[in-house]
C-alpha cells in the first residue's frame, strides 16, 4: 500500500488537484459554520481524483428513539456538546458537485452519526 497521512486545513489543502483516491473526513462539518461548508467541499472536490471517493462521518440529527437528547443539549448550551450539532450533508454534497452513493445512519449510546460515500459527478443518491 502506498499512502501518506498529513495534517492541514480543510479549507486550504496543500496538495495538487486530483491527488487523492480517497478523502476521509470525520466529525468536522458538525463543528463548522454552515457558510464554510461550500468552501471546504470545493477544496475536497479539487483534490479528489475524477474516479476518487469521499467518505464523510458526521454527527447527524437523531432518527431513532432517544437520540434527540443531543439536539436538546446543543440547544440548551452549545458548549455542553463542544460546539457539535447534528448535520445532514447529502443534499449539500449534491449541490456542491458530488454524487452521493450511500448514506447510512448509525446510533451508538444514543449518539447519532451518518456515514456518506460520495464521488465527483452528477447528483443522484442510490
Amino acid at each position: 500500500m502506498n499512502y501518506e497521512l498529513s495534517v492541514g486545513s480543510a479549507s486550504a489543502i496543500q496538495e495538487h488537484a486530483s491527488s487523492f483516491d480517497v478523502l476521509l473526513n470525520n466529525y468536522m462539518f458538525d463543528l463548522l459554520d454552515e457558510p464554510e461548508w461550500a468552501h471546504v467541499l470545493t477544496e475536497f472536490h479539487r483534490v479528489i481524483k475524477p474516479e476518487g471517493r469521499l467518505v464523510l462521518v458526521n454527527m447527524t440529527f437523531g432518527e431513532e428513539l432517544g437520540s434527540g437528547i443531543y439536539e436538546k443539549l446543543y440547544r440548551l448550551s452549545p458548549s455542553l456538546m463542544g460546539g457539535c450539532r447534528g448535520v445532514r450533508l447529502s443534499d449539500v454534497l449534491q449541490r456542491n458537485g458530488f454524487s452521493v452513493h450511500l448514506r447510512e445512519y448509525f446510533q451508538q449510546l444514543l449518539f447519532p452519526s451518518e456515514v456518506i460515500l460520495a464521488s465527483k459527478g452528477s447528483a443522484q443518491q442510490s
